[in-house]
């Protein structure tokens, strides 16, 4: 750890190793983020938090990670495939309701007029 100087005072700087150090003992559930300000003598109440922001593991990835088999994979695709067809299907049975539903309208106030 060293200490430098800045025109509002001193203040520390942690290697990178020493904050995924940190970070990892938090992730894994070891200790807290005030337990760790603690036991490192680390006085900012943000300075932790922002490694954990940075180096966490979870934080870094933002993705769900799935493992399947070719079987499974093709599965999936011809899954999406289908879901595709359907709702085009629904989106023509759709545009037919509302075809059907303008006609009886049409139909109705010509009725009526006569």
């Amino acid at each position: 750890m060293d200490q430098k100087a800045t025109p509002r005072g001193m203040y520390n700087c942690y290697s990178v190793a020493f904050k995924m150090k940190i970070v990892k003992e938090i992730e894994n559930s070891l200790i807290s983020i005030n337990a760790a300000r603690e036991l490192y003598n680390i006085n900012s109440k943000n300075t932790i938090s922002e490694w954990v922001a940075k180096y966490c593991r979870n934080q870094r990835i933002n993705k769900t990670v799935y493992i399947m088999t070719n079987e499974e994979q093709l599965e999936l695709i011809k899954l999406k495939k289908e879901n595709l067809r359907l709702q085009k299907a629904l989106d023509d049975s759709q545009l037919h309701k509302l075809a059907m539903e303008t006609l009886i309208e049409i139909i109705e106030k010509s009725s009526s007029e006569n």
